[in-house]
C-alpha cells in the first residue's frame, strides 16, 4: 500500500471514530468586568493581523506520525493554508473565510467533512481566534489563571502559566464536550514581527481523534505598497 492510500485510510476512519468527546469540567468562576481582564489574557492573540508563515506540521492518527511543510498566509480577512507532502508534492490547499471552507485542492483524497470541521476549525481556532471575542460573557476563578468565554452553548477556556504568565492551554468546547485543546509552548522572541510567539502549538482534536503539532519555523508580516 503506498504513502498516498495509507494516508487516505486513516482519514477514512476518522470518520467512523468521530463519537462523544470528554466533558468540559470547570471549577466555580466569578464574573470578571472588560477592564479588569489580566494583562496575559490581553496578549491572547499575539499573531500579527496580516502575515505570512512557514511550518513543519506532524500529524498523529492512530499512533502512526505523517510529516509535512505548512504555509499559512493570512490577508484581508483570509487565510491560505497549504501543505506539502514527501518530496514537496501538494498535500492540501485550503482558503478559509469566517464564514466558509474552499477546498482548493486536495490530491490526497482526504474525506471532506474531517477536513471543514476538523482540519479548517483547528486553522481558524490557532491563527483567526480574535473574530470569536464578539459579545462573549467574561470569568475568571479566585487564583486569576483561568478565563472562560461562553456564547450559547459554546465555551472557550483560557489557561496561563502561573511562572511564565502566558497562554499555555486553550480549551474550545460545546455542551461542555470538549472540541479541541491547544497547549501553546517554546515561546521565543521573532524579530520579523518584533513580538513573543509560541513557537508550539500542539491541536488535539477530540471529535476527529487526531493530534496536530505545529512548529513555527518563521514568520513575516505583510508589507502593502503605499500608492
Amino acid at each position: 500500500m503506498t504513502a498516498r492510500l495509507k494516508r487516505i485510510g486513516l482519514f477514512c476512519l476518522l470518520t467512523l471514530l468521530a463519537s462523544c468527546a470528554p466533558v468540559l469540567n470547570l471549577p466555580q468562576m466569578h464574573s470578571v468586568p472588560r477592564d479588569h481582564w489580566p494583562e496575559w489574557f490581553k496578549a491572547s492573540s499575539p499573531f500579527p493581523a496580516e502575515f505570512n508563515a512557514t511550518q513543519r506540521i506532524v500529524l498523529t492518527v492512530n499512533d502512526k506520525e505523517y510529516d509535512f511543510t505548512g504555509s499559512l498566509q493570512k490577508e484581508n480577512g483570509e487565510i491560505r493554508a497549504v501543505a506539502l507532502a514527501e518530496m514537496g508534492s501538494l498535500f492540501l490547499y485550503l482558503r478559509l473565510t469566517d464564514e466558509d471552507t474552499e477546498i482548493v485542492k486536495n490530491p490526497s483524497g482526504l474525506p471532506e467533512h474531517p477536513l471543514r470541521d476538523g482540519v479548517a476549525g483547528d486553522i481558524r481556532f490557532l491563527f483567526n481566534r480574535d473574530t470569536l471575542a464578539g459579545d462573549w460573557n467574561w470569568w475568571q476563578n479566585a487564583q486569576g489563571t483561568l478565563l472562560v468565554q461562553r456564547n450559547r452553548q459554546r465555551q472557550i477556556v483560557w489557561q496561563a502559566d502561573s511562572a511564565s504568565r502566558r497562554i499555555a492551554e486553550v480549551t474550545e468546547a460545546e455542551n461542555n464536550r470538549k472540541i479541541r485543546t491547544v497547549q501553546w509552548s517554546d515561546y521565543r522572541y521573532f524579530d520579523s514581527v518584533d513580538r513573543i510567539l509560541p513557537a508550539m502549538m500542539i491541536v488535539r482534536n477530540f471529535r476527529w481523534h487526531y493530534t496536530l503539532r505545529v512548529q513555527l519555523l518563521a514568520i513575516n508580516p505583510l508589507k502593502r505598497e503605499t500608492p
